[in-house]
């Protein structure tokens, strides 16, 4: 043994390493290898509205640190701190969090019997609602293209120390030489007289919006120009103090529409096209405008697309013996991307003059921006039609040589069964003094009359499905099923 002394205390030496290796997951080989410094305490990543009720608190990797401990204090005059989380992971999900109950986090990193921090706190807040697909657009550089008809949310939180969490959200908007974009901001959410949004216009000062005004975006040029458009909340209006001086928050969905208008000669700038921005009453996602078409590209400039934006096909619609139910099904690409289009397919009923249609209707798969609808008058040259998507909202409208008139903004109604795969029935009858009555799922929803040039009395009935460009062919296909059904209850 004497003569090998160095050797046997190697091989002992390794053999006790190994053991401790084994036992302990490598925790002492770790603390070995880690580097010889005080770990850097930085304020943790927190992530809030990625999904109902869930606050998500992130942090960086630092291998000069055992552990990390996380704490979290409710909002409140006082922040009373606890702690929530230690361990060696990078994450923590902040589960069952109230609608709008705002939370504060910060973090510590443990080395030995040694704790350092804690860092500066950062804000997250609960909610029962999502944030929208375009995020993140918060800044200049990150604006969404606006391409198509799209929903969005706004929010804006205060603490009791101040702190806030504001929504900013960046659009550009590529328009046509010598034509304007015409915005209109309707708040279905908040119907006084307070204006809850802001937007900034390219060369303009913050405005408010005015529910169911429109501003333009012009281009004065000879080529196509790009505008920037910027919408946030209006701090002064969206929220208001309580009776103990807390501030409530409100929330707020957009929807940007468009719609082809017309072109002028001469040096003025003519209307190619209105885009609409709809706050909705409900947190609901994605909605889609009554045009067919690309809103911004002219019809001319399509090429060999067919420059109509609503198509009759018999070739997508396909009947079922079994059950009588016509099943519209693709996912051709050519039929989404770039502007999107939309297809009806005549059932094979006449009614001269119309008297009631009943129809039921179920959205199996598709974006939820792609609505779907019931023509219950065609005369060749133009038709009546009843629009529902899967948010809760409907609208009437003619369409007339391929382009939609709508009589009305989309509006919402609790009566429509929303997400896919939920059946809504469709019921359209018309008096004999000429007075339509709208009923979804058994309950009245609106009247109207078609007293205008070119006036629906009678002619034939059918289906309609619109293919959002934002669908994600050949992936996801987008399926729809309509099925005539009797008389619904008067």
């Amino acid at each position: 043994m004497s003569r090998y002394p160095g050797r046997v205390l190697m091989v002992l030496l390794w053999g006790i390493i190994g053991v401790f290796s084994g036992c302990a997951e490598g925790l002492l080989l770790d603390r070995m290898l880690r580097p010889n410094r005080d770990p850097e305490v930085n304020a943790p990543e927190v992530i809030s509205f990625e999904k109902e009720n869930l606050i998500s608190v992130r942090w960086r990797e630092d291998t000069a640190a055992d552990s990390y401990i996380l704490h979290r204090a409710l909002d409140g005059v006082k922040l009373n701190w606890e702690q929530i989380y230690i361990g060696r992971a990078l994450r923590y999900d902040d589960t069952e969090v109230p609608h709008g109950q705002r939370r504060f986090y910060r973090m510590s990193a443990a080395r030995g019997e040694k704790v350092f921090g804690p860092s500066a706190d950062v804000m997250g807040v609960g909610a029962d609602m999502r944030r929208d697909d375009y995020e993140p657009n918060d800044t200049r550089g990150q604006a969404s293209l606006l391409t198509a008809d799209l929903s969005a949310t706004l929010w804006f939180f205060t603490a009791n120390n101040g702190r806030e969490m504001v929504d900013t959200d960046w659009y550009k908007v590529r328009v046509p030489p010598r034509r304007q974009a015409n915005i209109i901001v309707t708040d279905t959410v908040n119907t006084g007289k307070d204006k809850y949004i802001l937007q900034y216009r390219d060369g303009s000062n913050v405005t408010e919006v005015v529910s169911g005004f429109a501003f333009a975006l012009p281009n004065h040029g000879y080529r196509e120009a790009e505008m920037m458009l910027r919408i946030t909340p209006n701090p002064q209006t969206f929220y208001k103090e309580s009776g103990i001086g807390r501030r409530k928050n409100h929330y707020l969905r957009y929807l940007p529409a468009f719609h082809h208008g017309a072109q002028v000669d001469g040096a003025g700038i003519g209307v190619h096209m209105k885009k609409r921005i709809i706050p909705m009453a409900a947190l609901t996602v994605l909605v889609v405008s009554c045009d067919f078409s690309s809103p911004l590209v002219p019809p001319e400039s399509l090429g060999d697309r067919n420059p109509s934006p609503i198509e009759e096909n018999t070739r997508l619609f396909a009947k079922d013996d079994k059950t009588g139910e016509f099943v519209f099904e693709t996912n051709e690409s050519g039929y989404s991307r770039p502007y999107g289009k939309s297809f009806w397919f005549p059932a094979g009923n006449t009614q001269s003059p119309f008297v009631e249609w009943d129809i039921t209707v179920r959205k199996e798969s598709g974006r939820t921006e792609g609505g779907f609808s019931i023509v219950i008058c065609d005369v060749g040259t133009s038709m009546l039609t009843v629009m529902i998507r899967i948010d809760g909202y409907y609208q009437v409208a003619e369409i007339v040589k391929g382009r939609c008139i709508p009589r009305d903004v989309w509006q919402f109604h609790p009566a429509i069964f929303r997400d896919h795969g939920n059946e809504n029935r469709i019921n359209v009858s018309r008096a004999s003094n000429g007075v339509f009555t709208l009923r979804i799922n058994d309950q009245k929803i609106t009247t109207f009359v078609d007293d205008e040039a070119p006036i629906h009395t009678g002619g034939r009935q059918g289906y309609l499905v619109v293919s959002s460009p934002l669908e994600d062919f050949p992936r996801s296909p987008l399926k729809v099923i309509f099925r005539e059904t009797g008389a619904a209850p008067q």
